[in-house]
């Protein structure tokens, strides 16, 4: 069989599927054969996605700077990561959420909110 398919141009490569370096999972019986499908390329190709990330930064040598980046950029993140879930931001709610002081029970603002998403199924 391995001569007729070589005489028709295909490159075949027998390998011998119990060698050591070969490796099988258990699959659990009661998920989709498509996830453990997936579960097993993965298995196999995890070494090789892994080596293909460069290495992590690691923690950034000016300290402050990023520090300072990072609260620079608070209220434009405040704003998209909370109006995208449906909330209604303004510079006083993330101001609040800032401080840690978003309170159901004592701002009206924040109660409506938490109505409007409920409202909404949220």
């Amino acid at each position: 069989m391995v001569l007729h398919v070589k005489r028709a141009s295909y490159d075949v490569r027998e390998s011998d599927p119990f060698v050591p370096e070969q490796t099988f999972g258990t699959l659990p019986t009661a998920v989709s054969p498509i996830v453990s499908c997936i579960q097993a390329i993965w298995e196999t190709m995890r070494r090789v996605v892994i080596e293909g990330f460069s290495k992590a930064p690691g923690l950034p040598r000016d300290r402050k700077r990023c520090l300072g980046f990072v609260d620079d950029i608070y209220k434009s993140v405040a704003y998209h990561s909370l109006s995208i879930e449906g909330y209604i931001v303004n510079p006083a709610s993330i101001e609040r959420v800032q401080r840690g002081d978003w309170d159901l029970e004592h701002h009206d603002d924040d109660r409506k909110n938490r109505d409007a998403l409920a409202a909404r199924g949220y």
